[in-house]
């Protein structure tokens, strides 16, 4: 059974109807067996703008099996120092995710698709055959998509000499990785870390604070 998340800020209001619609239709070309949760949390503090989301997703009912919207009124404090700031925006976002892995109790697996990141039609039936089939099946796969702080490089990479490298092409094939980011994450609930920590090694990172715990725990394969 598959559960999709994502944390629904209202910074891009208007994007939000693409990224459903997206959303869905990756999700019809998946033909799961069982009808996904779709959980969005909304951050957008603002009724018009969940009333309008309301009656958007309303349209997709037939594709989810449960369309559940969660109140998550958290927001970054504003500050003008960009450490301050990074350090704010990891501990909300591994607040969020904790809060997503809660709600999809009972979940065998889960899909984080941020707000901002409009997947292609295949996206998921891609992402779920990689996670689901082979001798080996990975413990979490990502799909690809650009840094928003340096769109140069692609989310996600390797750790060499204590160095995170994220790779500016994108790869042919499903390759396997030291760390990924959440815009795209489709992942074994069972297999991986209970919770998203918001740091690793001092670094506000929530993303790779995650993947460094399912190192640590599972020796996992990371895709």
């Amino acid at each position: 059974r598959l559960a999709i998340g994502a944390v629904v800020s209202g910074r891009l209001k208007g994007l939000f109807p693409e990224w459903l619609s997206r959303t869905a239709i990756a999700t019809r070309f998946m033909h799961l067996q069982h009808s996904p949760l779709l959980l969005l949390l909304d951050n957008s503090n603002d009724p018009e703008f969940r009333g309008r989301m309301e009656t958007e997703s309303a349209k997709y009912r037939s594709t989810f099996g449960e369309i559940r919207f969660v109140d998550f009124g958290e927001n970054v404090p504003e500050n003008d120092c960009p450490e301050a700031r990074r350090d704010a925006v990891s501990r909300y976002m591994a607040f969020a995710c904790n809060r997503m892995l809660k709600e999809m109790d009972g979940y065998d697996l889960a899909w984080f698709i941020e707000d901002d990141v409009l997947i292609p039609q295949a996206a998921g039936e891609r992402l779920y055959q990689a996670l689901t089939e082979g001798e080996r099946m990975p413990h979490a796969v990502s799909g690809c998509y650009r840094n928003r702080h340096n769109t140069k490089t692609i989310v996600g990479g390797s750790m060499v000499d204590r160095l995170w490298i994220e790779p500016e092409d994108i790869p042919a094939e499903t390759t396997p990785v030291d760390f990924v980011g959440t815009g795209c994450l489709m992942f074994w609930t069972q297999r991986t870390p209970r919770t998203f920590p918001s740091h690793v090694d001092g670094i506000p990172a929530h993303d790779w604070a995650w993947a460094t715990e399912a190192w640590r725990l599972y020796q996992p394969r990371l895709q």
